[in-house]
Formats: structure tokens, sequence, C-alpha cells
């Protein structure tokens, strides 16, 4: 999902100022500045997201929201429906009465084989869960 991210940012923004310098002061330039900042606004903070396993923490940035889960509390993971992207799958951490959703491990499922990446992904995180502290 990073890597999807930073490709997103770098063309949207590259385009933007392409354009805005392209045309110089025009009423174009506004609207390729407002473009830019609107493309910067969502792909910088998914640049950040991380699910990091650090002894007994599980640390999950998402774009909105870091979380701290100790490996008592996660009962389990699980695929399913990602809450920022209509037709991707993710992880979710299962907690008690809750689900966190890991979306580092976000996919669009069927492209690019992202149902082997998440797949992989989950295995990783089970194997985690179940090493003894």
């Amino acid at each position: 999902m990073r890597f999807f991210a930073l490709v997103f940012t770098l063309v949207w923004c590259g385009g933007m100022i392409a354009f805005a310098v392209r045309d110089g002061w025009s009423p174009a330039l506004i609207l390729s500045l407002v473009l830019l900042v609107v493309g910067a606004g969502l792909g910088i903070p998914m640049l950040g997201m991380a699910a990091i396993a650090v002894g007994d923490e599980l640390i999950v940035r998402n774009v909105y929201r870091t979380r701290r889960l100790r490996r008592s509390q996660i009962e389990g993971f699980r695929i399913g429906r990602s809450p920022i992207m209509p037709f991707g799958r993710t992880i979710h951490g299962l907690v008690p009465g809750e689900t966190v959703a890991l979306d580092v491990g976000l996919t669009l499922f069927r492209l690019l084989d992202g149902r082997r990446a998440l797949e992989k992904q989950l295995e990783d995180l089970r194997s985690w869960l179940s090493v003894a502290s």
C-alpha cells in the first residue's frame, strides 16, 4: 500500500506542478494548486502506515490513528473489507468488542496477486501471535 501511496502522490503532485508551471498565472493555476494540496493531503498520510510487532506489542499506524495492541488483547486476525477503500481487502485484528484494520496490508485483492500477499501477511501475524511470551 505504501508503494501505491508513493506513486500516487508523486504522479498526482508532479502532474499538478507541471500543469501550474506550464500555464503560468491563470485561473487554472488556482485549480491546480488546490488539487496539489488535496493530492498531497491524501497521499502523504498513507506513507506513514505500518504494522510493527515489537516484543509483546503490535503498533498499528493507520492513516488517521495509531493503536498499540498487546498480544494478550488480540484474539486473532482475519481478512476483511477495508474501511478506507470500497473494493479493497485488508487484515483485521480481532480484539474484544471491535476489529482493528491494519491498513498497511490493503490490497485490491484480485489485482497484483493481492490474495497471496494478504495470506502471507496473515500467516506472519498469526505466527507472531502464537509465539509464547
